[in-house]
């Protein structure tokens, strides 16, 4: 019997006895047992061989190398690498600025940082910080609104690609809007200028309404004007009748009456001319509403062309015409009828005058002065 105690430690395999039971699907030995062993030294090992059970250790949430996140007004893109629970990278973001038609795509850019705490992340983009929740690959970060209310925008992971297809949906969306507020407002445009047209036409009509009216009032006054020469001249006529039958003392006293009679009609022929200076501007006044009710109605047709679908009740062309006509009859008839008072006043006055002189010159008295005609008007 040999000595072992010297011996090298044996690296034989011994078993040592069954421990309870452990079905392992394959087992060679289809005992669905683990054999307990000793190794020669004393050290002890279990040795378990278990295909259908995987040891999983705790692990923290996917995050992505780069994130992409966009709506109607703006699109954003991450790129960012993971140490541990901190991220850092950079951040863009490519949002719409000003309004239609002015809309125009501004680009930010900044350094963006995140720390992981379970499903939480806080995220930190160039000082300022907002909370997260990260949801199998997905982020959902809480924004602040300006009202004081929170909105969560969630990011999907996405590659440059995807965030270039992003921003050109941005700068369609901006083209189509820039060109929908430009024809809306051309249309707007076109609008007012035909409903600016259409008043100014409105009101020129009326004005010229209201100054025909003045017009044909001046005219009318011109024959009370007349009338008053005429009144006077017979009391001139009057008095050199009566010169002419006293004696040859009283005679120069009464030709001066004369001569003072025939100067009361040169005062109502100077009232004729006032008369028919009013008149003449007033004839000015409707000349020229006619003038704009012209250009105006020129001005409201050629707006109307620019879109002839717009109806907002204008005055009709034949409205307009038949107004523009009545002002030049107005004016046709009121130079006709003063031209007439004119004629009457000058040959009321040249016969005052002509029985003043007729006086003078038979009482050897002195003469009196032609008078001045009035001219006809045009």
């Amino acid at each position: 019997m040999s000595d072992t105690s010297d011996s090298e430690p044996s690296t034989e395999l011994v078993a040592l006895g069954d421990p309870p039971p452990i079905y392992t699907p394959g087992d060679p030995n289809k005992s669905g047992k683990v054999k307990w062993f000793v190794l020669g030294g004393g050290l002890v090992l279990i040795v378990a061989v278990i295909a259908a059970i995987v040891a999983t250790a705790s692990r923290g949430p996917s995050i992505a190398d780069s994130y992409v996140s966009s709506d109607s007004t703006a699109a954003m893109f991450i790129q960012w690498q993971q140490n541990g629970d901190h991220m850092t990278g950079t951040v863009q973001v490519d949002s719409v600025n000003g309004s239609a038609p002015s809309e125009s795509l501004g680009t930010t850019n900044g350094n963006i940082s995140g720390l992981i705490s379970g499903s939480q992340i806080n995220i930190s983009v160039n000082g300022s910080s907002t909370e997260g929740t990260i949801s199998g690959s997905d982020i959902t970060i809480d924004t602040a609104n300006s009202d004081g209310t929170v909105s969560a925008g969630t990011m999907s992971p996405g590659s440059l690609v995807d965030f270039n297809k992003a921003v050109s949906t941005l700068n369609a969306s901006i083209s189509s809007a820039n060109q929908t507020a430009a024809q809306q407002e051309a249309t707007q445009a076109e609008r007012s200028a035909i409903n600016q047209a259409t008043n100014n036409v409105t009101a020129d009509l009326s004005q010229l309404s209201q100054d025909q009216t003045t017009l044909n009032s001046e005219v009318q006054a011109l024959p009370g004007l007349v009338k008053q020469a005429q009144t006077d001249t017979a009391a001139t006529t009057s008095s050199a009748t009566t010169a002419e039958s006293l004696g040859s003392s009283d005679y120069c006293a009464t030709a001066d009456t004369t001569s003072g009679d025939a100067d009361g009609v040169e005062g109502d022929v100077d009232s004729v001319q006032g008369g028919v200076d009013t008149v003449t501007s007033a004839i000015s006044t409707v000349r020229k509403d006619v003038q704009a009710v012209q250009a105006d109605a020129a001005s409201l047709q050629n707006a109307q062309s620019s879109l002839p679908s717009y109806q907002n009740n204008p005055p009709s062309n034949s409205s307009i015409q038949q107004a523009i006509s009545a002002g030049n009859n107005a004016v046709s008839s009121a130079i006709s009828q003063t031209n007439g008072y004119i004629d009457q006043a000058n040959a009321t006055q040249a016969s005052a005058a002509q029985a003043a002189s007729a006086a003078d010159q038979a009482g050897n008295c002195g003469g009196y002065p032609s008078p001045t005609a009035l001219q006809h008007i045009s």
